[in-house]
């Protein structure tokens, strides 16, 4: 504590001399009042008024007192105030001189001195010190403070607002000092605050590292060494500043197989660090040998994963936490020679392709040279020779093989086991014949058509794949058949294929995929028709203007029926919508 004390006692000498003109007399002694002097001495209390020459105009004066010599009452109250420039009276119970920065000053009383001049002849007080309770000649006296350091309260929280450190630190002090007192040392207390963890909930995959930075109120970014070099000089909070959030690194162990009990060496290591989410990768290929290849790895998170994860299979392409994996071979790839050839014998293109591959999967020639005249390329490849056996999408090459094209008449007129006249037209998109005429025979003993009466072996390789059109030029055709029979082979309707059949009541096509728009229409005399489960797409108006048409039987739940390619008025026949009965309503 810093105390201003005594005043020169020549100084009082000089100070009473213009007593009794302020005073009025010599009936009343004189105390002048002035703020404290000069500034606050780092010496013993009071030694700053112990100087030589002091001179008053290092103080400021702040007013008089004044005490009957004769009174009995001796108590100095400052009753006369002076005023500043702007006329408000002085205040005394603030230090003006010289202030330090971070100190605390406390106005704590009045010190004083007489001169000793001032008790010729009397009794002086004991040590000439001026006691404003019994004022015994005129005076001088000034402000005197206390002197104490600020104190600062600083806490360090964490990101979640608990503490790492709070107290009060005095101002100017090494925040190292005080967090050495708190934490026993101060390589404790850097241990401390380098520590930290992100006390915060994340998911089980994110971290939040620390930077090594702490920031205070203003934005300002300390290390832990410049943290603790921080000169405390006001009030201050500071707070660790972590990362944003990353992913954390996982553990893959490798095995041999799925038993997990022998590890397995890949790369001179029998583990690897992945991120999450991250995939297994490297150069895995010196995991097979002569007759496999390395395909890819499998495994099981284990009991120590999140629940979100546990049990699970682990995706070798997307590691979400620490598992263990073992090496899953496949028969090692080999290539095959394809060979498609056109027509004429000359090679159209060459293939290496994937030993297992499925026909589908290649791309075959669209385009073939050397076809016959007034034929076409059906876009079917026959396998091994040009007779040899279709290929078939599903069909997987295991071996070289050679493919050559099969062409097709592109128009067949067929005399029908009852002399009923067929014209095929073949299409290609379809790879098979369609009924784009018919005539029939004048001299028919019945009017049923059924598939022997087709004349269909005259189509070669190929099959019926449709109906284009049950009419010809003339009109005969009309009444000639009652019912119509096909086979299994006629995938698809085209539009109005069966108009005009006024007396046609049956229709069975038990191979149909697909139906065009008026299909069915204007067919006078169909009561009832029967549609097979393999029908995937029914045209507009299916059954335009079949009058005698009430109901249709639909082999498929109504459910099925809702997921196919169905028109919504696919069962009018222009003026309702007919009855339709499935196999049931599921």
């Amino acid at each position: 504590m810093k105390k201003k004390s005594l005043f020169c006692l020549s100084f009082v000498g000089l100070c009473l001399a213009g007593l009794s003109a302020c005073s009025g007399g010599s009936q009343y002694y004189e105390i002048k009042f002035y703020t404290d002097y000069e500034g606050i001495s780092t010496e013993a209390p009071g030694s700053d008024y112990l100087q030589a020459n002091l001179d008053v105009s290092k103080a400021v004066y702040v007013g008089s007192g004044f005490v009957p010599r004769n009174g009995s009452n001796r108590v100095a109250r400052l009753s006369r105030l002076a005023k500043d420039g702007e006329g408000k009276a002085i205040s005394y119970q603030e230090t003006r001189q010289n202030k330090q920065e971070g100190c605390l000053y406390t106005f704590d009383g009045w010190q004083g001195f007489y001169d000793s001049n001032a008790f010729s002849g009397g009794s002086a007080p004991e040590n000439l010190q001026v006691d404003l309770k019994n004022i015994q000649a005129d005076c001088a006296v000034f402000a005197h403070f206390s002197v104490e350091k600020e104190k600062y309260s600083v806490t360090i929280q964490d990101a979640d607002s608990s503490l790492i450190y709070q107290g009060l630190v005095e101002y100017g002090t090494r925040l190292g000092e005080a967090l050495s007192l708190a934490f026993e040392t101060e390589e404790a207390a850097k241990k401390k605050l380098e520590g930290v963890v992100y006390p915060l909930p994340s998911f089980y995959y994110e971290e939040h590292s620390f930077t090594g930075q702490y920031e205070d109120a203003n934005g300002t970014r300390f290390d832990v060494d410049s943290l603790f070099d921080a000169e405390i000089k006001k009030k201050e909070t500071y707070k660790p500043i972590y990362n944003a959030a990353s992913y954390k690194d996982y553990t893959v162990s490798f095995f041999s197989d799925n038993s997990f009990s022998s590890p397995l060496s890949v790369n001179g290591s029998d583990s690897m660090t992945v991120q999450y989410g991250s995939p297994i990768s490297g150069d895995f290929s010196s995991l097979g040998d002569a007759t496999h290849d390395f395909l890819k790895w499998e495994g099981i998170y284990g009991e120590d994963a999140p629940e979100s994860v546990k049990g699970r299979s682990v995706d070798p392409d997307h590691i979400l936490y620490n598992c263990s994996v073992y090496p899953v071979l496949q028969d090692k790839k080999q290539s095959v020679a394809v060979n498609f050839y056109n027509a004429n014998g000359t090679v159209n293109k060459t293939f290496e392709v994937e030993k297992g591959i499925l026909f589908a999967d290649i791309s075959a020639p669209s385009n073939v040279d050397g076809v016959p005249s007034g034929e076409i390329f059906s876009s079917v490849w026959a396998k091994g020779s040009i007779d040899g056996e279709f290929a078939k999408e599903d069909d997987a090459i295991t071996a070289p093989m050679d493919y050559y094209p099969v062409t097709a008449v592109s128009s067949v007129s067929v005399m029908g086991a009852k002399g009923d006249r067929f014209i095929y037209d073949f299409e290609v998109s379809k790879k098979g014949y369609v009924l784009s005429s018919f005539a029939p025979s004048a001299s028919r003993s019945d009017k049923k058509l059924i598939e022997s009466d087709l004349g269909l072996s005259a189509l070669s390789k190929f099959t019926l794949v449709g109906i284009k059109k049950l009419s010809s030029s003339g009109n005969a055709y009309r009444t000639a058949l009652e019912s119509a029979s096909f086979p299994a082979s006629v995938k698809y309707v085209s539009s109005k294929a069966f108009s005009y059949h006024s007396a046609l009541s049956s229709i069975s096509l038990p191979g149909l995929e697909e139906a065009e728009a008026f299909g069915f229409s204007e067919v006078y005399a169909l009561s009832s028709i029967e549609l097979p489960s393999s029908l995937k797409k029914a045209g507009s108006k299916l059954f335009y203007a079949d009058s005698n048409l009430s109901s249709i039987r639909l082999h498929m739940t109504k459910k099925e029926a809702k997921s196919r390619d169905f028109a919504s008025d696919w069962n009018s026949n222009g003026d309702a919508l007919i009855s339709v009965n499935y196999d049931s309503a599921e």
